[in-house]
């Protein structure tokens, strides 16, 4: 509890009554002299006057002397207090007498321009100065009080709405002085916007959101840079859900910088693409909305990022868009990621049906009646009319008949039990209750020459369940591309032989691990390494030995560094092994448990038993001479461990 501080230093006037008295003792002391000299007091009353009058004088001036003395004190306590005061304060200094209502502004910033530097009724005119609602108004009146009731402190969190400058969250502190002092007290504030910046821009983003309450199936917010939630929204996730290990194996294989992130949004994240039964979607939903995927487009100039995929919800697989808007906090330069779900499935499947048919790269569109099991061709391509004309009739024909006449051009003998749902009806509607919409992949070859690819989709027409739409496509073309392009894309990024990244695949990892060691001071560290004596094993046991003892140690140096890093080959027997998060001394330390691993491991080829060593040279990346310079440097260590004897570690100094 706040204690009352009492001055211990004498007022003036008690100063001069002391005085006065002193000095009227003192001249009656000094009339007794005279008489005991024989004067007669009474014949001489100018001496008495001038004796009172000259104690009355040292008494006025003696009580001067004091206020003078008081004054200055003062004058020099304030003085300490304001330089206090100013060490700390940021935004505003002021002092007050809480008991007389007064206030005085002694620096003013310019944020504040125009707000009354005297105050006559403090602290009404700061309250109407600030435009304070009336919370913000009782929390600083109650705050005055409390040193108006003797506290020694007092502080209070407003928000100031002013017109030309916009609202500034301002942390007041208020400080007694010494109670019955002019100017007894003194305040400060310190701008504290920054900490409550990151919430605002999720509230004002949700706002921004009401009208998308019913398609909405979650709303978060992250601080990228500080690896945390702002907000979370687990509507989608519950508390006892587990993400299944498959699915974090598979996810830390394709985005190994998610063992940085923090657990809890690597959770959700994994969640999310458990629900994603599209192996492609996975992988692109998890490298597109990890931490460092986020962090990697936010440094390319992306600010809003978007995704569609298909995800398993209540039983039912549904389109779900996940959209991300990128932020930059305007005070700490702080990425905050703001990502909210939605449910597209209706506009989805209508989009795609439409883009179908104006794309004319559907083969058929056919209605299923339910109730009367019969299958009617709304829509049917030249091509497909002029392979069946027979089966292509305007009238309705029974369904399970339809399909397997419509198949039986298409599949031979022995893919048969693999396409013979399409002609199960009580299948497909089992399916469209659990999945609401769903799509099945054939790869057909109706003879040994020929090899299609066909989509055939199927979903509820309407509400009622009545009628099923099917639309087949012809996707042999698109699936050959995208299949080249991936196969292209693989090869581009990855060495043949061992089938680690190459060059251009780890400088990927490289890229994204620079991004974080900048945006968060996530240390990680460069190592190469080169196998010792190869050429002597390639001339003594053949180039193929060679190549198998590369993949052995490709394999075991990716088995070494999984969770922890990555590894790639960078040519000949030189690989390039990356340690996240670990300081160069960490990662030398761990490198040597590698390389004893490697010792104790014997090589057979053939008949032929052996054993290999590996010198590596370590270096841990700095942003001041960066991804190039820092391999340079792990290189040059290289090469003093060769020098040196090979068959070891080589630290930095």
């Amino acid at each position: 509890m706040a204690q009352t501080r009492t001055s211990r230093q004498m007022s003036p006037l008690r100063v001069g009554v002391i005085t006065l008295v002193a000095c009227l003792v003192l001249s009656a002391i000094i009339c007794g002299l005279y008489v005991s000299h024989g004067v007669d007091a009474t014949t001489h009353p100018l001496l008495i006057l001038a004796t009172v009058l000259a104690s009355l004088g040292i008494a006025v001036i003696a009580g001067l002397l004091a206020n003078l003395r008081q004054q200055l004190r003062v004058t020099e306590r304030g003085r300490r207090v304001q330089s206090r005061i100013f060490a700390d304060a940021n935004i505003l200094f002021f002092s007050f007498d809480p008991q007389a209502g007064t206030a005085q502004l002694e620096e003013v910033p310019a944020w504040c321009e125009g707000t009354p530097t005297q105050m006559d009724t403090f602290p009404q005119q700061l309250v109407e100065a600030f435009g304070l609602d009336e919370k913000d108004a009782d929390a600083l009146r109650q705050a005055v009080t409390r040193i108006s009731d003797g506290g020694d402190e007092a502080d209070c969190t407003i928000l100031a709405h002013l017109a030309d400058h916009g609202d500034t969250w301002v942390h007041l502190r208020l400080l007694g002085v010494e109670k019955g002092e002019a100017g007894n007290a003194a305040g400060y504030g310190q701008n504290v916007t920054d900490l409550r910046q990151a919430r605002e821009l999720y509230d004002d983003e949700s706002l921004a959101l009401q009208g998308l309450a019913d398609t909405a199936l979650s709303i978060s917010c992250i601080n990228l840079t500080k690896n945390a939630y702002v907000q979370r929204d687990t509507s989608l996730a519950r508390s006892g859900d587990e993400v299944p290990q498959a699915v974090r194996d598979e996810a830390l294989e394709i985005e190994p910088l998610l063992s940085l992130q923090n657990e809890d949004t690597v959770r959700a994240l994994l969640l999310s693409a458990a629900r994603i039964p599209n192996e492609a979607q996975r992988h692109e939903f998890v490298r597109t909305f990890s931490r460092a995927g986020l962090l990697l487009s936010f440094s390319h100039g992306e600010r809003n990022l978007s995704l569609d995929t298909q995800q398993l919800l209540d039983g039912s697989l549904r389109w779900v868009q996940t959209q991300v808007k990128l932020l930059e906090h305007p005070d700490t330069g702080d990425v905050i990621a703001f990502a909210y779900v939605r449910d597209i499935n209706d506009q989805k499947v209508d989009a795609q049906i439409l883009d179908i048919v104006i794309n004319q790269s559907c083969e058929y569109i056919a209605v299923v009646d339910v109730e009367e099991r019969t299958v009617q061709f709304k829509f049917i391509t030249e091509g497909m009319r002029a392979f069946a004309p027979e089966l292509f009739v305007s009238d309705p024909m029974d369904f399970a008949t339809g399909m397997r006449d419509q198949l039986a051009h298409l599949v031979n003998t022995a893919e048969w039990p693999h396409v013979s749902k399409l002609c199960d009806l009580d299948y497909i509607i089992d399916r469209l209750n659990r999945e609401g919409t769903f799509t099945i992949v054939l790869d057909l070859h109706p003879t040994p020459e020929v090899s299609l690819r066909k989509q055939v989709q199927h979903h509820w027409m309407d509400e009622s369940h009545r009628h099923v739409l099917l639309v087949q496509s012809d996707v042999t073309k698109a699936y050959e591309t995208e299949l080249r392009a991936e196969r292209l894309r693989r090869e581009a990024s990855t060495d043949p032989l061992t089938g680690l990244p190459n060059r251009r695949g780890i400088r990927q990892t490289l890229d994204e691990l620079e991004l974080l060691c900048k945006h968060d001071g996530t240390p990680f560290t460069l190592a190469m390494g080169d196998i010792d004596f190869f050429k002597k094993v390639n001339d003594t046991y053949g180039h193929d030995c060679g190549d198998m003892v590369l993949k052995e140690i490709a394999a075991m140096a990716a088995n070494f560094l999984r969770d922890r890093g990555a590894v790639g080959r960078m040519g000949g027997e030189e690989f390039l092994l990356v340690l996240s998060g670990l300081h160069a001394d960490e990662a030398a330390d761990l490198l040597e448990e590698f390389l004893a691993q490697l010792r104790a491991r014997t090589f057979t080829y053939g008949e032929h038993t052996f054993n290999v060593t590996m010198t590596i040279g370590v270096k841990e990346y700095t942003p001041e001479l960066g991804v190039h310079e820092s391999l340079q440097a792990a290189d040059d260590k290289l090469y003093v461990g060769k020098q040196a004897g090979r068959d070891r570690v080589v630290r930095e100094v």
